[in-house]
């Protein structure tokens, strides 16, 4: 599906709101454990407004596992505790995070936040759920993850309160950030490193799926 905010924002755009979550391979440890369980659970929220609309993007994990992947990459240390090693201990190794796990944000409640979306998923979907979910990091094997949109069409929008608290908080809101870096993308393009560079040319040798 790539990230959610992507369909999420055509639906704000057409003056609808935008729910999406899904999930995927898991990465996520229980706090207290070194098993990983669930995924990040990604979710989406998109909101219109009278201009650009709010759209929230991010998975429920302390951190995103392509940061992990990127730190290791670029030789870098991630942020004290937000990944344990195998052994369920707290570390700042991307290597060690990678073979061990991936923290819930806000520990003990997001765990159980996080395990009653992919719950719902599952649910509706008939997908896969926690260490059974396949085909998403391994693209060889047939992927039985799932994903769910839930588009409501506002009676009566209350753009108003929107605007109140822009006022209020004068700082981006959720999306905005965001959309100021895709449109400077677009203008001067997108800096990557040599190694992702290398292993970007490297996929043209690969079956980039199940045969």
């Amino acid at each position: 599906m790539g990230f959610l905010g992507y369909y999420t924002e055509k639906v704000a755009r057409k003056g609808k709101v935008g729910i999406m979550i899904g999930n995927a391979e898991p990465a996520v440890v229980k706090p207290m454990s070194s098993q990983k369980v669930l995924s990040t659970t990604p979710i989406s929220i998109s909101i219109p407004t009278r201009d650009n609309p709010i759209i929230l993007d991010m998975s429920l994990a302390s951190i995103a596992r392509g940061k992990i992947i990127e730190a290791l990459r670029k030789g870098e240390e991630i942020p004290y505790g937000v990944a344990v090693d195998k052994e369920g201990k707290i570390t700042t190794s991307p290597k060690e995070a990678l073979e061990g796990g991936i923290l819930p944000m806000g520990g003990q409640k997001g765990f159980y936040l996080m395990l009653t979306l992919e719950l719902l998923v599952s649910f509706l979907t008939g997908s896969a759920i926690g260490p059974n979910v396949k085909g998403v990091l391994n693209t060889e094997t047939p992927p039985n993850k799932g994903e769910i949109m839930i588009i409501i069409d506002p009676i009566d929008a209350n753009y108003d309160a929107i605007d109140y608290m822009k006022n209020i908080l004068r700082s981006d809101f959720p999306g905005e950030h965001g959309m100021k870096l895709r449109e400077k993308a677009m203008r001067e393009g997108i800096e990557i490193d040599e190694k992702l560079y290398e292993t970007l040319v490297d996929m043209r040798y690969k079956v980039p799926y199940f045969t």
